[in-house]
């Protein structure tokens, strides 16, 4: 995301507290978009729909939106990692203007994987009726939609459309699907929380296809892609994996879980609770496309440049020092600004919860999740830093035991009892944090000695 990030820290740079206010605003949507319209989207939804429908007709809406939103995510993650990497490639070769065909090829990808996943899940397994069960294809499909053109907002300098695109999305979804409800209940709700979806989508596209117009490339490039970056394809399968096992996990042992009577299973408490919790990241997410990864580039290009251009062994340990000193400055400020609202959060739980009328009995898996969205959030932080380095193999290892400890830990805390839930995803997240940690640290400082013996393919 150093690409658009680069635009917004411009912003920042106008000497005035509007700039300012504006970088980091646009930052939220650009990083956190898609998911962060979605939970604004059903919040809304649900406060306001309780009083114009039935909690059923509201529960099946929460609940088939869970579901598109977790199996929609899952099946793109390795689209959008190897697309992501794909984009990479042909703004290196200034091929951009393949991109175009590149969006589509993956979307025809994706909609192929997505296919017998929908029909399997609401045409032979979910019992709803005709209408619902159309509506749910397709919102599933346009949320699928939404996530690979968000790969692309890395490449388009047009932020402010980026955020009115999300922001119209989520006015228009949760608008037109309260005002459907009455009259054709969930399959409304749905029909209206897709209008917003594809509202969105069709700015995104718009906006995408104004920057890259239509020229040459195959839209069979990602498949190509798919032969020559497998690894980071299942980086995004496992990683995406990794951060809902924790929920697969309570769906099917936690003994509060709820079957409903579509035959899908859920933990509406823990869902909510786990949602709400990722909405505290927002800050340091937003900090980290502004200044962290812009500056950490700005270092790493300087670094390969010098060497490619045969730098000195001193100009080449300077700039490996200035790299170490922008990771420890980086890292320190997500600490202290991340860790300062996550000890708000904790510790304000109570009134929080009081002031937005929220079931105690989700408190403790709140804080869990509070703190485990920390350890996530600076796990990002070390996985996208190793990931610039392309140590595909070392990060899909890191991925792998997130998932292992995140299923293994949640089912420990179910056996613990109710006042443990979330705690297994906590634990899970800041042990993989700490060793994401120390692998990041040995390679940097080993640095040279990495980047010309170690990991160069010319000897490898």
């Amino acid at each position: 995301m150093a690409g658009i990030g680069f635009s917004l820290r411009r912003l920042t740079r106008q000497d005035n507290l509007s700039g300012i206010l504006r970088a980091y605003g646009h930052a939220v949507f650009s990083s956190t978009g898609p998911w962060l319209a979605t939970v604004l989207s059903l919040g809304s939804i649900s406060l306001f729909g309780i009083k114009m429908t039935d909690p059923a007709t509201l529960q099946s809406f929460r609940l088939i939106v869970i579901y598109n939103f977790a199996l929609s995510l899952i099946a793109a993650g390795p689209v959008m990692m190897v697309t992501t990497r794909q984009i990479a490639d042909l703004v290196f070769a200034k091929r951009v203007d393949e991109c175009a065909s590149l969006f589509l090829g993956s979307v025809l990808l994706l909609t192929i994987i997505d296919l017998p996943i929908v029909l399997g899940l609401y045409v032979f397994y979910a019992e709803f009726d005709p209408l619902t069960t159309a509506m749910a294809c397709i919102n599933f499909f346009l949320v699928s939609g939404v996530w690979i053109a968000s790969v692309f907002l890395s490449t388009l300098k047009a932020y402010s459309r980026v955020t009115l695109a999300f922001f119209a999305g989520l006015v228009i979804g949760a608008g037109a699907a309260l005002l459907a409800v009455s009259d054709f209940g969930t399959a409304g709700l749905l029909a209206g929380f897709s209008l917003g979806i594809t509202v969105t989508l069709y700015v995104l596209i718009g906006e995408l296809y104004a920057e890259y117009p239509v020229g040459r490339g195959s839209y069979l490039l990602i498949f190509t892609a798919f032969k020559n970056h497998w690894i980071l394809g299942l980086n995004g399968f496992i990683y995406n994996i990794a951060l809902w096992m924790d929920k697969f996990v309570m769906w099917f042992f936690a003994p509060e879980r709820e079957m409903h009577s579509s035959g899908l299973i859920s933990y509406p408490d823990y869902d909510s609770a786990m949602f709400i919790a990722y909405l505290t990241v927002v800050p340091g997410m937003s900090l980290f496309l502004v200044i962290i990864e812009t500056g950490f580039f700005e270092r790493y290009h300087r670094y390969y440049q010098d060497m490619l251009n045969h730098g000195t062994l001193k100009t080449i340990q300077r700039n490996q020092h200035s790299l170490i000193s922008n990771l420890n400055a980086g890292m320190r400020n997500m600490i202290v600004l991340q860790g300062s609202l996550t000890v708000l959060f904790v510790f304000g739980a109570v009134k929080m919860f009081e002031l937005v009328q929220t079931d105690f009995t989700q408190l403790f898996m709140f804080r869990f999740g509070v703190i485990g969205s920390f350890f996530q959030c600076m796990l990002m932080f070390s996985t996208v830093m190793l990931s610039y380095f392309d140590l595909q193999r070392i990060t899909l290892t890191l991925m792998t035991i997130l998932t292992v400890l995140n299923t293994v830990l949640t089912i420990v805390s179910i056996n613990a009892g109710y006042a443990y839930y979330g705690l297994g995803y906590m634990a899970a997240a800041g042990i993989t944090f700490l060793i994401s940690y120390v692998v990041l640290a040995l390679f940097i400082q080993n640095l040279p000695y990495n980047s010309f013996v170690r990991y160069n393919k010319a000897i490898t």
